[in-house]
């Protein structure tokens, strides 16, 4: 009878120490590619929004307080299209001796967006990293959120 309570205890406080499932489905059990509208919505919403927000606001609090879907799809948020990449935002420059002045001007932000933000949103929608030295057609890169020039 005491085995039993134990066993009972010990199952108890290995199942709540496990992860918690996702908010909703999505990378990588389920393929960004093959979600459909719906899933995405709720992925987004669920997963995606709170995990990067934190990262936004470090960047500046008062700007990104109010973070959320239109922050990154900008008007397409309210036509429910999302377009992406969207230009609303900072046109990227084409050629790396363009990013030189990106770079000088925006450093924190370039820092911030290269080592925190895309690889977080590289991971979220299960996607590679875009890496300049070996590109892949699907992986994501600053071009999935910004267009260039």
């Amino acid at each position: 009878m005491r085995s039993s309570s134990i066993l009972l205890v010990f199952t108890v406080a290995c199942v709540s120490r496990a992860e918690k499932p996702p908010a909703a489905p999505g990378p990588p059990e389920l393929a960004w590619k093959t979600m459909s509208r719906d899933q995405r919505m709720t992925y987004m919403e669920k997963v995606v929004v709170p995990e990067m927000k934190p990262l936004f606001v470090a960047i500046d609090p008062k700007r990104f307080a109010d973070f959320g879907c239109r922050t990154c799809h900008g008007a397409s948020f309210d036509d429910k299209t999302f377009e992406m990449p969207n230009p609303a935002l900072l046109k990227l420059p084409a050629t790396p001796a363009g990013m030189i002045p990106l770079a000088r001007d925006k450093g924190p932000w370039l820092d911030a967006m290269t080592t925190r933000i895309k690889p977080k949103m590289a991971r979220l929608l299960g996607l590679a990293e875009y890496d300049v030295d070996h590109p892949q057609p699907d992986a994501f890169g600053c071009h999935g959120c910004h267009r260039v020039e």
